[in-house]
């Protein structure tokens, strides 16, 4: 797994699950020299109101209704479930690749 740099001292102190779950209004501790480090409000929200907020709901319910319409609704709720799954793998990759690690401290 990816180990990101502390924003303040350089050295890799963050673990991918970590990022993953840091949102900007939690912060958490460097190990190395003890900053607080978070998300900017910007990286993380663009893509929830871009993608979580207009494409997903969407995306998920048409690839669902389409798959239940050609073969049932066992295949239209298996769609559904698969899309959300594609969804979330996309929104991590997001925060591992676009959302950088910001000094928190005041």
């Amino acid at each position: 797994m990816p180990r990101y740099p502390c924003p303040r001292c350089g050295r890799p102190s963050f673990t991918f699950r970590q990022k993953q779950f840091l949102g900007p209004t939690r912060a958490i501790r460097c190990g190395e020299c003890g900053t607080r480090v978070s998300v900017p409000w910007s990286a993380a929200y663009l893509f929830n109101i871009i993608v979580v907020a207009s494409l997903a709901p969407t995306f998920t319910i048409v690839a669902g209704f389409l798959a239940w319409e050609a073969w049932g609704a066992s295949a239209g709720l298996a769609v559904f479930v698969l899309a959300n799954a594609l969804l979330v793998g996309f929104a991590g990759w997001w925060q591992h690749r676009f959302v950088p690690l910001v000094v928190r401290d005041a």
